[in-house]
């Protein structure tokens, strides 16, 4: 039977690892950055927050190359704050709706798994899947052991009055690196 000193130290032990290959795969994302990047890193002083715009920017390349084929664009990142401001700027609400006349937004807003997909939508998704799986090919992310995960939502914006809606499908993905996770949304 294990005493508390042999559990406690396999925990240090455990933690003493984890924190080496994070180390290690922080070092790796610094490899892509500035020389000003890479001093400040060595020196100690490198915010963890670039560290983690280094490996976001290495680890979501492959969704760069996902093209709208209506637009013969990128599929456009969805960032929710944003983007539900926008919707609520362009919602349009029934004719005689009095929440019209106070405020732009609705307050209603939910986030739901995806029950339908246009034409269009289809065509963003088949991009981003082939995108996915170009991104899970990644050494860190194939090193790491747990694959990147791509999720449909739907974001819906309704009127608590008129009750006329707005949605917007999104392909949410997921990346583990490092003990982080990443997440971005792509618009559909």
């Amino acid at each position: 039977m294990a005493t508390p000193s042999d559990t406690w130290n396999d925990i240090r032990s455990d933690l003493r690892a984890r924190k080496l290959a994070r180390r290690e795969l922080e070092r790796l994302a610094v490899e892509l950055g500035s020389d000003h990047q890479r001093k400040r890193f060595h020196a100690g002083v490198l915010p963890e927050s670039e560290i983690l715009a280094l490996a976001r920017g290495e680890l979501y390349t492959p969704f760069l190359m996902a093209r709208d084929p209506f637009r013969n664009a990128p599929i456009e990142r969805w960032h929710t704050r944003v983007a539900r401001d926008a919707m609520g700027e362009a919602f349009r609400h029934r004719d005689g709706c009095r929440h019209r006349a106070r405020w732009w937004r609705p307050s209603h807003f939910e986030v739901t798994e995806i029950d339908e997909l246009d034409h269009r939508e289809w065509d963003n998704l088949e991009q981003l899947q082939a995108a996915l799986a170009t991104a899970n090919e990644h050494p860190w992310i194939v090193a790491e052991g747990t694959p990147a995960v791509l999720e449909t939502l739907q974001h819906w914006l309704t009127c608590p009055v008129c009750d006329n809606e707005n949605r917007r499908s999104v392909a949410k993905v997921t990346i583990q690196w490092a003990g982080y996770i990443f997440v971005r949304e792509y618009a559909l």
